[in-house]
């Protein structure tokens, strides 16, 4: 494979089949990107697989970042208000992701199952840097 080391993290095998149609009530979901001083989350998406709903993004070493090892993921659900249903860290691997001189750039791959609660219209992908806190 000629693409760079893709490392695949977190709690799910890269199992099944990305093409299966999300339920309803993922379907309309926004997923939005954010991201911190060390790190960058890339192209969050919902796939099923196996019949269980996943969420993947890509996370990416910011260029002026010295180091990613204490950064990791939350997944922030949100209503219509804007108001925040429930925080989830989740990790990348490898946590410290080298400087690229070149393209394309060292990443992280992060893929994890997701039970989306009732209400959900948005779900954040938000880099954050420090402490994982428990959820």
């Amino acid at each position: 494979m000629n693409s760079p080391r893709l490392v695949g993290i977190v709690i799910l095998a890269f199992t099944g089949c990305a093409s299966v149609p999300l339920p309803p009530e993922a379907a309309s979901i926004a997923l939005v990107p954010g991201s911190s001083a060390a790190i960058r989350v890339h192209r969050p998406r919902l796939l099923t697989s196996k019949g269980n709903l996943e969420l993947e993004a890509y996370v990416f070493r910011q260029f002026n970042a010295d180091t990613t090892v204490d950064s990791h993921v939350d997944l922030v659900f949100l209503d219509g208000s804007g108001r925040t249903l429930r925080v989830e860290t989740v990790s990348f691997w490898p946590r410290s992701l080298r400087r690229a001189a070149r393209m394309p750039e060292p990443h992280a791959y992060v893929r994890t199952a997701v039970n989306i609660p009732n209400g959900t219209t948005t779900i954040e992908v938000r880099g954050h840097d420090g402490p994982h806190r428990d959820s």
